[in-house]
């Protein structure tokens, strides 16, 4: 228990067991966490599902937990004709990505957009690695818009940070010009979230 002034934070470290179970295609363990705060008669609770893993490059390969892991991708345009926007509901997508793991796929590349978090949350539930992309395609000519796309990717790091699925996050689909604004942006997100 802490007292913790308004309009300020508290960090608290919170060592886990060595034989915590890591999260991949192949098994998907989920933990919790609770956060409770309380004032006299006024209380509040917040719980956050995360999983435990480490996505990384080693040499020209990308591992998890320290294996090599061979993405196997589909690239998603967020092209749903039936309704005109992507699922909303876990158990949809759910469905959906049961039947591309049935063809082998265990990868999404989210072609400049973010996903909904039903999305998150089903990839973690069946252990599909997912690419969330800022909402640009062409060349980053303007500081407005930099500053724009920069606030929007800490939103995407902020809430969906802590879903193990999120394993990479690309600024954008063929950005041709304004590379200096782009590698800011991403030196800016490395500092903000570095997980």
């Amino acid at each position: 228990t802490s007292s913790v002034p308004v309009q300020d934070k508290i960090v608290l470290e919170y060592e886990l067991r060595d034989e915590c179970s890591l999260w991949d295609e192949y098994a998907q363990p989920l933990y919790a966490l609770t956060a409770v705060i309380s004032n006299g008669d006024v209380k509040d609770a917040k719980t956050v599902s995360f999983g435990m893993r480490k996505f990384e490059t080693n040499g020209t390969q990308f591992s998890i937990n320290g294996r090599t892991v061979f993405l196997r991708g589909k690239h998603e345009a967020a092209v749903f004709p039936l309704t005109g926007y992507p699922p909303m509901e876990v158990d949809d997508w759910v469905r959906v990505y049961r039947i591309v793991k049935s063809y082998g796929i265990n990868h999404y590349r989210f072609h400049s957009y973010c996903p909904p978090e039903a999305a998150f949350i089903a990839a973690d539930r069946e252990g599909i690695y997912l690419e969330a992309e800022l909402p640009f395609w062409g060349g980053l000519e303007s500081d407005s818009t930099a500053e724009m796309l920069r606030n929007e990717g800490f939103a995407m790091l902020q809430t969906y940070g802590n879903h193990p699925s999120f394993v990479m996050f690309s600024h954008g689909n063929e950005i041709w010009s304004g590379h200096d604004r782009v590698n800011e942006n991403i030196k800016a997100f490395k500092a903000y979230d570095s997980r």
